[in-house]
């Protein structure tokens, strides 16, 4: 069988949505064409070299998604009796409009819709456009991310049916009625996205988390590792003002205070874009020595660093929004798992990341919780936490891939 995913990202452009999308289908018994754009916008400007027999990609020359839309469109209309199923990849969300309209046309063509984050009530898009909004008081601003559901479906019926949130609202619901399956990375993010409609879409929902590529990780080479004296963290990825590194940052400084000793052997490596308010807090409170900042890699040298770190650091995103906990499974814990290291957690209770760190005996906090993050690099600088590397194996990318033929061939064949 052969498939057609409309990717806007993919290798060998980095970003997470692309390598999420690649480990999927490299694993997959399946072929597959993949239309995809040789623009990272958002991924990295490193480039990352992923390929594979059963992968044939299409990277359209253009950063403009209008034109990578008729692009697609193109070249599916000369090629469209090749495809036995298609799957459009979000984010971004132009490629579910492309696939809405491949299913105008053939309506009997199974089509598989695969949410990286929602594209509707996002709590990065809303929590953007309420802070936006200089002449909104306080109290209506906290109102208003407490509430997106009572306030963003409205806007059309105001006549602003061309705001952001009312139009990425309108297609995430002809998207759930219209696609033939529903593929969600984490439980949390299925129930919030459909919200009063899950148990209407909850038969045609299928988890697949994200997964890391064993394969891959085995023929990295480590052989150039340096050693030294220091214990060191590793965060790997991009940092903004709501997933930050303030909680890390405080932490250690607190542990140099109260605990120098240990605070000495830890050397903390962050890599990837870090905004200027952080790297100013860590100067200005005299931690450059042991916070290091290094620019973005490509793919396998991430892996690589992961593989040298004495233990990874995984920081999520904290929101005031009315939901018991975060809805987001950052790509970069499975690979974390796949490099087989201890990990240190800062998210919200209950969140996809909880849940595995917990199972998998690391240790979690929230990011209020200084002085239980700094006594928990303490533990694992003394390695006193003895993880559960069994429980990663789950997160292979052959089982996932394996787990997803099965659905898709049940499904539709």
């Amino acid at each position: 069988m052969r498939g057609l995913v409309i990717s806007w990202f993919f290798p060998p452009e980095t970003s997470a949505e692309g390598l999420v999308t690649y480990k999927l289908l490299k694993y997959s018994r399946y072929e597959y064409d993949v239309y995809a754009s040789n623009k990272a916008i958002w991924g990295y400007s490193a480039k990352s070299d992923c390929y594979h027999k059963n992968i044939n990609s299409y990277l359209f020359k253009t950063s403009t998604f209008d034109v990578w839309k008729a692009m697609c469109y193109g070249l599916y209309k000369l090629k469209n009796d090749n495809y036995d199923f298609i799957m459009s990849r979000s984010m971004p969300p132009e490629s579910h409009e492309i696939a809405l309209k491949i299913k105008e046309d053939r309506p009997d063509l199974p089509w598989i819709a695969s949410f990286g984050d929602p594209i509707a009530y996002n709590p990065y898009e809303i929590t953007n456009v309420v802070h936006a909004r200089k002449f909104i008081p306080n109290a209506m601003k906290r109102y208003m991310l407490n509430n997106p559901r009572t306030w963003i479906n409205k806007l059309s019926y105001l006549g602003l049916k061309n705001n952001v949130l009312s139009r990425m609202v309108e297609l995430e619901k002809k998207v759930f009625e219209r696609a033939d399956l529903l593929i969600f990375p984490n439980i949390q993010q299925c129930i919030y996205s459909l919200d009063v409609d899950y148990e209407r879409y909850k038969p045609k929902c299928l988890i697949i988390p994200h997964s890391y590529d064993n394969d891959m990780i085995e023929n990295i080479n480590t052989n150039d590792k340096v050693e030294d004296d220091k214990f060191h963290f590793l965060y790997i990825g991009y940092l903004d003002n709501y997933r930050n590194p303030e909680s890390i940052i405080l932490a250690y400084d607190l542990l140099k205070k109260n605990n120098p000793s240990i605070a000495k052997k830890i050397v903390i490596d962050f890599v990837g874009a870090m905004p200027s308010k952080y790297k100013n807090m860590i100067t200005l409170m005299d931690l450059y020595k042991n916070i290091i900042l290094h620019p973005a890699v490509d793919y396998q040298t991430s892996l690589q660093l992961m593989l040298k770190a004495d233990c990874m650091l995984h920081i999520d995103a904290k929101f005031s929004y009315k939901y018991n906990t975060n809805i987001f499974f950052a790509s970069k814990l499975s690979d974390y798992m796949g490099c087989q290291k201890p990990i240190l957690g800062i998210t919200a209770k209950d969140s996809p990341a909880y849940d595995i760190l917990t199972q998998s005996n690391n240790l979690v906090h929230e990011k209020e919780d200084i002085i239980g993050i700094a006594d928990s690099m303490c533990k694992y600088v003394n390695h006193k936490v003895d993880i559960n590397c069994d429980y990663y194996k789950k997160y292979d990318a052959k089982l996932i891939s394996a787990c997803f033929d099965d659905i898709v061939n049940r499904q539709f064949f």
